[in-house]
């Protein structure tokens, strides 16, 4: 062996113990944000009755999970800058394994040999066998027989309004919350965040506003609303369910309602919106509201004499209820887009770009054969706009061809 080859060898020599306490730190650092998201879920289950968080995300909602450094291992690379990227980028998934009993959290990717590194119950973190893994199933699932597209039939020759472009920015709904009473001192800047649509920014002060207060309404109210927009719709019905408790002013339970009717029972729903359109029955969107919970009930005939009243109180309400349809598609809160494409539908039967937006919204809720019907409906009312070619590649896609 040459000078040189000896040397190459001794470097090669000496570098072995550095890359084994490298691996072996990068695996600590591992196993501490395992042990730190087991013990986030543990506490979300304690402050849930025992339910397991949907996603990850939730975590960080809540405000157990406070750095986005933490959903990611050392090693990886992998940056997340924003609550969104969270459930995607992680390394880390709350999806079970079948041989695994009592698991929390897991590594997503194998990464000694052919196991994960995974949380249990009692605390202990172990390597798991895993053949393969899979992604977590989308947060949000439509209604078990949402009323179909046909449930109004278009005349043959309507007007036609354009579809979605798809590019509004994400701000709140237009609703004003409770008075406030003793706030706590970061409700002010989480309220300033809210009013900017900065909701990611938010969400960390309402979280720590409501645990110095937990009885504080306005965060209660508005941190519904933030949740709402960022498709924990799971967490924002819990939210104004408090703040329905502690204040009974129409706007959060119209709110209550509204998030009730995708994400929680549809008959209490429907209860709640015929309690509220005998108390405002001149209100265009409390007939709105009820023509929505009736469809969620499977009952095409109310729903159209509610779309129907509120289209003579309000003659404009129809494009005002298609742009928020269209920023909730934005913001991938697919329920609550197809809540609004189907109010617009139930006002406007007219209206193409309805039919536009609930054959996109149905396809992204996994609801093939409705959004095939509803692109068919829309290219029969538009069949020369710019909108119609993206329109037939959608459906030739849903369609196998």
């Amino acid at each position: 062996m040459n000078w040189m080859n000896c040397s190459i060898f001794l470097a090669l020599l000496l570098a072995l113990p550095f890359a084994a306490r490298a691996a072996d730190e990068t695996e600590t650092k591992c196993r501490a944000r395992l042990k730190n998201l087991g013990g986030a879920v543990t506490a979300y289950k304690l402050l849930h009755e025992d339910k397991l968080p949907a996603k990850l995300s939730d975590l960080y909602r809540d405000g157990l999970v406070e750095n986005f450094s933490d959903f990611v291992c050392p090693s990886s690379g992998v940056t997340i800058a924003a609550v969104s990227d969270i459930d995607e980028k992680s390394d880390y998934t709350l999806e079970s394994l079948s041989d695994a009993k009592d698991l929390l959290v897991r590594e997503k990717k194998p990464s000694h040999g052919d196991s994960v590194l995974a949380i249990f119950k009692d605390g202990s973190i172990k390597p798991v066998r895993v053949a393969a893994t899979t992604g977590i199933s989308p947060p949000v699932t439509p209604p078990t027989n949402p009323a179909t597209t046909t449930a109004v039939v278009p005349p043959v020759n309507p007007p036609v309004t354009p579809p979605p472009t798809v590019t509004p920015p994400v701000t709140p709904p237009t609703v004003t919350p409770p008075p406030a009473g003793g706030e706590p001192a970061e409700f002010a800047r989480a309220h300033e965040h809210y009013a900017a649509g900065r909701f990611a920014d938010a969400l960390p002060l309402y979280n720590a506003a409501i645990r110095s207060s937990p009885n504080h309404a306005p965060s209660l109210f508005e941190r519904a609303v933030v949740r709402m927009w960022t498709n924990d719709l799971r967490g924002a019905l819990e939210d104004a369910t408090a703040a329905q408790k502690l204040t009974q002013d129409v706007e959060t339970r119209r709110l209550k309602t509204g998030i009730e009717i995708v994400a929680g029972d549809p008959r209490v729903a429907l209860q709640e919106a015929e309690v509220l359109l005998k108390a405002q029955p001149d209100n265009a969107m409390m007939h709105i509201l009820h023509g929505e919970a009736c469809l969620w009930n499977n009952n095409a005939d109310a729903a159209q004499q509610s779309f129907k009243r509120a289209a003579q109180l309000a003659p404009d309400l129809a494009q005002g209820l298609y742009n928020q349809a269209i920023q909730f598609y934005n913001a991938g809160v697919f329920a609550m887009a197809l809540q609004q494409f189907l109010a617009v539908q139930g006002v406007d039967p007219n209206h193409a770009g309805a039919y536009y937006g609930l054959g996109l919204t149905y396809s992204k809720l996994g609801q093939t054969e409705h959004a095939i019907r509803a692109l068919q409906t829309y290219l029969q009312m538009d069949k020369t706009s710019p909108h119609a070619a993206a329109a037939r590649e959608e459906l030739r896609r849903l369609q196998g061809r």
